[in-house]
């Protein structure tokens, strides 16, 4: 048995056979909610989401048809998320670009969108730049 401060008809018996074996006391903030503990515990705001309204699914309050209509709602936002997951995998995960392209695309910009012979002299922009920048105007199209 273990005391309760406060609150154990028995509390000088026990909590000396508690200090005796070695088992602590059991403070009241320990054992009792009180009311500074429900004031300051953890909280949970409901938010306005498919997901929330499902914790009030099949009450009465809500009612059949309504319960029907959150989970086809539920089904819905849960396979479309899944869709989109799926997306993600597929085509997202994976460059679409290789190594080949991204080091012609690299000897490209060093060797040539850098190169002054290509600059536009008239504006001090090197063909990257207005690459960058959409111009129509380039010198060198293709």
């Amino acid at each position: 048995k273990r005391a309760v401060s406060g609150g154990s008809a028995h509390e000088g018996t026990s909590s000396r056979h508690n200090s005796e074996v070695g088992h602590s006391e059991i403070t009241p903030s320990q054992s009792q909610v009180t009311a500074e503990h429900l004031d300051h515990g953890a909280e949970y705001e409901v938010n306005v989401s498919v997901w929330d309204a499902a914790a009030f699914l099949g009450l009465r309050c809500v009612g059949h048809g309504s319960s029907v209509m959150l989970v086809v709602s539920l089904l819905s936002n849960y396979f479309l998320q899944l869709f989109f997951c799926y997306l993600v995998v597929k085509d997202m995960i994976r460059s679409s670009v290789g190594d080949d392209t991204l080091n012609s695309l690299l000897h490209f910009r060093l060797g040539v969108g850098h190169d002054v012979r290509y600059a536009d002299h008239t504006s001090m922009e090197s063909m990257i730049s207005q690459i960058c920048a959409a111009k129509k105007n380039l010198p060198v199209s293709g």
